[in-house]
């Protein structure tokens, strides 16, 4: 068993875009996850919920994508994020990865999807 991972899209920028779906899961108590590109820089995806008014859960995790065309850099990355992500859902654990735009085309969530289920294909 384990949890599930969803992409949640926050729209653009406007908190009030969020889908209706997106806003249950974020009250749903599932772990927050969310790119940033170094130990020192913030998230834009969680900006766009913070403005939102809703609470920052206490069980949230940021999960660093560095702005580099480096293949071999970004791999152990994407490794890592990937392992963090497969740990909160091995504890049957629900993982929201906050984006925005679109999560079903914005790159971020496809890829730290496809590295997950290469690591494990149950999820």
């Amino acid at each position: 068993m384990s949890g599930k991972l969803y992409g949640i899209s926050v729209g653009p920028g406007d908190p009030g875009l969020i889908t209706r779906r997106a806003w249950e899961l974020l009250q749903s108590g599932a772990h927050w996850t969310y790119p940033i590109r170094n130990e020192k820089s913030d998230s834009y995806a969680l900006d766009v919920v913070r403005r939102s008014e809703l609470p920052l859960p206490e069980n949230r995790t940021p999960l660093i994508f560095p702005m580099t065309h480096d293949k071999e850099k970004l791999a152990g990355y994407w490794l890592r994020a990937a392992e963090a992500v497969l740990e909160i859902l091995r504890r049957e654990e629900d993982v929201l990865f906050l984006v925005e735009g679109d999560a079903s085309t914005y790159a971020t969530f496809s890829h730290l999807a496809r590295t997950v289920t290469s690591i494990d294909s149950g999820i």
